[in-house]
């Protein structure tokens, strides 16, 4: 990692995703221990380890942990089983632009970790490397505090 500077991009928070036909859709945000009752979907342990230690940390105050219905292997697949009202999820917000109106995302109380987006450059990077990073900052909504 020496020479590499992180540079963050943006800031997404995890948020509850439901078909806008499930109960969850309607509500304007979703306590962690309601979705103890739902069939969770998520990635596939394997490939993802890290977003059930994201998940798991939400209930960590919970004696009950969530049991986890379906796996999937991509953000795609994920959303057709949302969609397909298989269960409810638990994803960044930024997914909102790849499901657009198939799905609902409703923020979580109380409010979960962040997915923070960003590159890592070099210290030298040259323009080009610069010219993008400058590029994808100002293509992207502002990180939040």
């Amino acid at each position: 990692m020496r020479g590499l500077t992180f540079v963050e991009l943006a800031r997404y928070p995890f948020c509850v995703a439901v078909s806008p036909r499930h109960d969850l859709a309607r509500a304007k945000k979703v306590r962690t221990e309601a979705l103890l009752a739902e069939s969770l979907l998520g990635y596939t342990r394997k490939d993802y380890p890290d977003y059930y230690t994201e998940v798991e940390a939400l209930f960590k105050d919970n004696p009950r942990k969530p049991v986890f219905a379906e796996e999937h292997d991509s953000v795609t697949s994920l959303i057709a089983g949302i969609e397909a009202s298989h269960g409810v999820a638990i994803l960044p917000s930024c997914v909102a632009c790849l499901a657009g109106p198939r799905l609902r995302l409703v923020p979580l109380d109380p409010a979960g970790p962040l997915l923070i987006v960003g590159v890592l450059v070099q210290a030298k990077a040259s323009a080009l490397v610069e010219d993008f990073v400058q590029t994808a900052l100002s293509a992207t909504p502002s990180p939040a505090n």
